[in-house]
């Protein structure tokens, strides 16, 4: 593309005490192989108390850096960081603090784009530890409201070298239109963190708009620096249950959401038992806590999803046949070997 046929670009980094990681990620960006006149660098601190925008005010001068007076969560955090994008920027990414990006990584994202129907893209994001190891490869949703992470900890052969419609955009990064980011209001303030960026997503897809892999574009993760590693966190715990059972809800047709339920009630009591077998009772209870809040919130979900199903242009059966829903027996499949790769 000709520099005069580029966008201009937002790039938000929203950091929580992530000091440590900045000083990667920030000269990574200004290798950046895109016009500087049509890219801005926006640091979204939330309250952070390690002296990370000090840091960055001294050290990077060219970073805008806004900070907020309270921890907003990846939601609220990135929302208020779209309001301070210059009112040209066309496009607005979401990048996490643990990552170092390719220098054509912004380019190859942006390319794909031209298809006024794609709204979002992803990158291929392979582990910042061992660069020939798979982070994402974009993701699907799973029919319990989550997501996975396509290619996750599989080394790196070119097996994922062709762009496909995911149904989520992976790890570390995302690239929306950013009229479009305005026009669906952004990120649900109420997920606070986790599966708030499936939920945006899988409303931009029933909405009719698609979402692209890309897999000339590089990124490097930190995997779970940024947001703790733990599967089994009890905060984590709470916000992906209670987070999930709202997707649910919100998104899919009838008669999924009863299958999504069951499938979801017997996992639920199977973690609850496994957990509780290994003593680890405050897991245990952060899966009833999310249930609970979840049905507090219910009515409220309830208006909302009434919104998102008044204009869904596609139907479930049609996400599943792209691939962007996957199979249950896929999940389990993908469960089953995450569990192994992880013992």
């Amino acid at each position: 593309m000709m520099e005069k046929e580029l966008p201009f670009v937002s790039v938000i980094i929203l950091n929580y005490n992530g000091k440590q990681h900045l000083k990667e990620c920030f000269e990574s960006l200004k290798r950046l192989n895109y016009p500087v006149k049509k890219c801005e660098l926006i640091m979204a601190d939330n309250a952070s108390s390690d002296d990370s925008v000090e840091y960055v005010r001294k050290n990077f001068p060219e970073i805008k850096v806004i900070k907020f007076n309270k921890n907003y969560g990846y939601s609220g955090g990135n929302n208020k960081g779209v309001k301070y994008t210059h009112s040209k920027s066309d496009y607005v990414v979401f990048l996490n603090n643990d990552t170092v990006v390719d220098e054509n990584w912004l380019i190859e994202l942006i390319k794909p784009l031209k298809d006024s129907t794609i709204c979002g893209s992803a990158s291929k994001t392979l582990n910042y530890y061992n660069k020939t190891i798979i982070d994402s490869a974009g993701g699907k949703i799973t029919p319990i409201g989550g997501c996975f992470a396509i290619g996750q900890f599989e080394k790196d052969v070119g097996q994922y070298n062709k762009k496909i419609y995911v149904g989520t955009l992976g790890h570390g990064s995302i690239l929306i239109k950013k009229e479009i980011f305005n026009n669906f209001n952004g990120f649900d303030e109420d997920y606070f963190i986790y599966q708030d960026d499936v939920d945006l997503l899988w409303n931009l897809w029933l909405a009719g708009y698609k979402l692209l892999y890309v897999p000339t574009s590089i990124l490097y993760h930190k995997y779970g620096a940024s947001g703790g590693d733990s599967r089994i966190g009890q905060f984590r715990i709470y916000y992906v249950t209670k987070n999930t059972l709202m997707n649910i809800v919100k998104h899919f047709e009838k008669s999924n959401i009863i299958k999504g339920f069951v499938i979801t009630i017997f996992y639920s009591t199977f973690r609850i038992i496994m957990y509780s077998i290994k003593l680890r009772f405050e897991s245990a209870f952060a899966i009833v806590r999310g249930y609970f809040t979840f049905l507090v919130e219910l009515p409220k979900t309830l208006k909302k999803r009434k919104n998102i199903q008044k204009n869904r242009k596609i139907s479930d059966k049609r996400l599943y046949e792209l691939g962007v829903i996957a199979p249950l027996k896929k999940c389990i499949k993908e469960e089953f070997r995450l569990i192994k790769m992880n013992k």
